[in-house]
């Protein structure tokens, strides 16, 4: 609990005037012995625990002496292994070798439940000698570089996210320009999401570097601080538009519909409540009416009933959603509930696939996302599934995969494929293209007729076995 990014995160706004001064990170601080000894003889240590004893106390109604006395558990617990294992001899010299080379040495020898902790310790040794943000930085990039994909890139992800989580280095980061913080927080959308525009930019720049990170999904950590950066944003009190007042409500709009896509809520719920609570400064109530009119405001803003539900179910599992689920509630029975075909559902001019593809994402949602009754999820979910199988008979796509003139081993496979794909409900749709694979299966000599258009040995062998393998994977017969 000590060392994960929420506690970390914490660590970091508490003892923020702290660390600045002496240019350190939480996972710094907690895997350097001299570090931690040093704080622990100041005041400010017993202060911080204080401040969240009490505040998680009030957050769950218990007893703050006995908060603090857990929390004082942790520090004591984390002092405790720090010592036992911060000043080990064998911990390898990050500066000498490398931290790959260091993970992979401290992996064959240490046990597994202190190999993370140790390599930790032996990033911190390095990066305590260097008293500015920017070195730090360029230094955990340097080694990033030099790990490749290997485990040791997610260890360094956490020094990084610590980093991005101190005053300023978000912004730096991002190097917008602009006065406006609806450009901002939509770079910064982009920077969290692997595509940040590399123009102006130099080769080194370190933005570039955890840029192609965050586009292989490389450092979650990282990641989690930049979009809770873009949402606090949000809630803020500035301006999306101070240059341009007057276009404070369309930013509002692009802002709206870029964080909410067909495929993604950026931020989840955090983010459905900010927009919500932006969307009552334009309004003329407040109070619960307010709030009720604000939620109508964003979903008004949103180009699609799949973006509409999407916000709907995220804002489901806040304060203000539980305050207006009948809101909720009715919306999204007018959005998908009176819908007569998928098409009034996807975003207009997309390929088949991807118009699939929304609904099927969003089908899946209704079906695991709580909040909203259970009843009501899963009558629009199946709903949603009627309207993909009615598109797929309408527009014959089995037919078109299914073609007669081609061999049965290119029908079949193209159609487990298609089951596989992740474009079907798992309902009536997938069970309309799951039959017609099993009307193939059943035939008398399947198998024989299948490879009848090879001529090898060998390949008719492989092109069994493939198919096997992919029906396996496919997860084809699986129960339902």
């Amino acid at each position: 609990e000590l060392y994960g990014l929420e506690s970390r995160s914490t660590v970091n706004r508490l003892l923020r005037k702290y660390l600045e001064e002496v240019i350190l990170t939480p996972t710094e601080l907690l895997h350097n012995n001299r570090e931690l000894k040093r704080l622990l003889d100041l005041d400010i240590a017993q202060s911080a625990v204080d401040r969240v004893a009490t505040l998680q106390a009030k957050q769950n109604s218990s007893d703050s002496r006995e908060r603090r006395d857990v929390l004082y558990g942790f520090v004591e617990q984390a002092w405790l292994r720090l010592r036992q294992l911060g000043d080990r001899p064998d911990v390898p010299r990050v500066r000498e070798i490398g931290f790959a080379a260091a993970v992979e040495r401290i992996d064959a020898t240490a046990a597994p439940e202190e190999r993370d902790f140790l390599a930790l310790v032996a990033l911190s040794n390095e990066l305590v000698n260097l008293r500015n943000w920017s070195a730090k930085m360029q230094t955990l990039i340097d080694q990033m570089d030099k790990a490749g994909a290997s485990r040791a890139v997610g260890l360094i992800d956490r020094v990084i996210a610590d980093i991005c989580g101190a005053r300023g280095i978000i912004p730096e980061l991002v190097g917008t320009t602009t006065a406006n913080l609806g450009t901002f927080i939509l770079t910064l959308v982009d920077f969290s999401n692997g595509r940040l525009p590399g123009a102006g930019r130099m080769d080194d720049d370190p933005a570039l570097a955890l840029n192609r990170r965050l586009a292989a999904s490389q450092i979650a950590d990282t990641r989690s601080v930049l979009v809770d950066y873009a949402v606090r944003q949000m809630r803020s009190a500035q301006p999306l538009s101070r240059n341009e007042p007057g276009a404070e409500y369309d930013v509002f709009q692009r802002l709206a519909n870029r964080l909410i896509t067909p495929a993604e809520m950026f931020g989840g719920s955090a983010t459905a409540e900010a927009l919500s609570q932006r969307a009552l400064r334009f309004l003329p109530q407040g109070g619960a009416p307010g709030r009720r009119e604000a939620v109508r405001t964003v979903t008004g803003l949103l180009q699609t009933p799949i973006q509409k539900t999407r916000f709907l179910l995220a804002l489901a599992n806040t304060d203000l959603g539980r305050e207006q689920m009948d809101v909720i509630t009715t919306q999204m029975n007018d959005f998908l509930g009176r819908a007569n075909s998928m098409e009034d559902l996807v975003t207009p001019r997309t390929a088949p696939k991807a118009r699939m593809q929304e609904v099927t994402t969003l089908y899946t949602l209704l079906r695991q996302t709580e909040g909203v009754a259970e009843e009501t999820r899963f009558r629009l979910a199946d709903h949603m599934d009627g309207l993909l199988t009615q598109f797929l008979i309408d527009n014959q796509i089995i037919e078109k995969l299914d073609r007669t003139e081609d061999s049965l081993r290119l029908r079949a496979v193209r159609l487990v494929q298609f089951c596989a794909s992740g474009v079907l409900t798992d309902g009536q749709a997938f069970e309309l293209a799951r039959e017609r694979v099993l009307t193939h299966l059943r035939q008398p000599r399947f198998e024989e007729t299948f490879i009848a258009d090879l001529a090898d040995p060998a390949a008719k062998e492989k092109a069994l076995r493939d198919f096997h393998a992919l029906l396996k994977t496919s997860n084809f017969f699986r129960e339902r």
